[in-house]
């Protein structure tokens, strides 16, 4: 299923066919996006390219169910935008500056961010193997920003998660 979105910015093509098979009717389906991002500046865009994507969904029928998971702060991006965010989430000293000061990255290693990411990587495999689950519903996980949210949805994306 392709269609055109016109926006005040400009015209764009969605292909919502990663959502609905080609020879399906939409509303049997459920779509599931879950976007990691690393920062506040990547979560206002990530807020962007879903707020597209769910007017995409809607304008084809298709029900869109966005989750977000903010590797860096408290996501107040999707808070502000009533988009669902998977824990855990914790502010860390450094703000998500680790790489320019390595006094930084000790700050944050002591207010726990390797038990952090555990738990947030733990949080997307779940999160994973439920949409795996789940009858009549296709997922996609979309990254937004450098290297860490890329692994994660790689990760996320491949069935080799389960413990």
């Amino acid at each position: 299923m392709r269609s055109k979105n016109t926006s005040a910015e400009g015209a764009s093509d969605f292909d919502m066919s990663f959502v609905v098979p080609h020879d399906a009717a939409p509303e049997l389906f459920e779509a599931r996006i879950l976007c990691i991002s690393n920062g506040h500046g990547e979560d206002t865009i990530a807020v962007a390219i879903l707020k597209e994507l769910e007017k995409e969904a809607r304008d084809n029928g298709v029900s869109l169910q966005v989750t977000a998971l903010p590797l860096v702060g408290m996501g107040g991006a999707y808070a502000e935008n009533d988009i669902t965010l998977l824990a855990p989430r914790k502010k860390m000293p450094s703000g998500g500056f680790i790489n320019t000061d390595r006094s930084q990255l000790l700050r944050d290693l002591r207010a726990g961010l390797l038990p952090l990411l555990r738990q947030q990587w733990e949080a997307v495999i779940d999160w994973t193997q439920e949409a795996d689950s789940m009858p009549n519903s296709k997922h996609a996980v979309l990254a937004v920003g450098d290297v860490v949210p890329l692994a994660f949805a790689a990760a996320a994306s491949s069935k080799s998660l389960a413990p």
